[in-house]
């Protein structure tokens, strides 16, 4: 798992946000390192985390576990997490089974804007 973290500004949205854009796997091996920088961010002036899942190429259900274990702790804190996926890819079916779009934000990206994006050498979410 590669992660990258990016502060940016959403029009209309007056809140701190980032991005933290995470790409191949986000398996059980992966669980400790991505709580602790999350613990990390947390601890930050951000209101909205946009979990980038676009460039995902496996998860698990530790990987989902542990999404959901954010997505509770940010409540506390009165802060927003929002899952971002991209149309037809990965991380769809696991919301299809898991129905985890019902409490936690998502934001699906069409998937001709991501092979843009590829093409483009783009990988924020200001495409």
């Amino acid at each position: 798992m590669a992660i990258t973290i990016k502060d940016f500004d959403i029009q209309d949205i007056h809140k701190d946000t980032i991005q933290v854009l995470l790409t191949e796997k986000f398996t059980n091996e992966e669980t400790e390192t991505f709580r602790a920088l999350m613990e990390e961010q947390l601890k930050e002036k951000s209101d909205i985390i946009y979990l980038d899942l676009r460039e995902l190429t496996e998860i698990d259900l530790s990987g989902v576990n542990e999404i959901i274990h954010t997505h509770e702790k940010m409540k506390l804190l009165r802060k927003e997490l929002v899952v971002i996926y991209t149309q037809g890819g990965f991380f769809e079916e696991w919301l299809s089974n898991t129905k985890l779009d019902f409490f936690v934000s998502t934001a699906m990206v069409p998937a001709s804007l991501v092979y843009e994006a590829k093409e483009n050498g783009t990988k924020n979410l200001n495409l």
